[in-house]
């Protein structure tokens, strides 16, 4: 990822929370520690788009206390700069992550 890398997980457009830089992704992956017992980003389908990558997957979590594992779609928008992520924007269906990834930069 590049140095200012901005990564807005789906929830983002409710919070309204993105994490920036290094210290964001740190964050972020505190947050997920925080969230759940364990969490996975299974890679369904890849699409390289040029300067772009579209990531459908799938978001695998259990919870702290049920130790019930549920699953749901997550698709991902990478945009590449030099090789590095610099744009991460998570969406909650692989749909929505499409038309985005063709819309192109926005």
């Amino acid at each position: 990822m590049t140095d200012d890398v901005q990564l807005r997980p789906p929830v983002s457009e409710l919070t309204g929370r993105a994490y920036v830089g290094r210290s964001g992704i740190s964050r972020w992956l505190r947050d997920l520690e925080e969230s759940f017992a364990s969490a996975e980003i299974v890679p369904l389908e890849l699409e390289d788009l040029g300067d772009r990558v579209l990531a459908l997957t799938e978001f695998k979590v259990e919870g702290h206390g049920g130790g019930v594992p549920l699953g749901s779609e997550l698709g991902l928008v990478c945009d590449v700069v030099d090789g590095r992520i610099a744009t991460w924007l998570g969406f909650f269906n692989h749909a929505d992550a499409r038309e985005a990834a063709e819309a192109g930069p926005g």
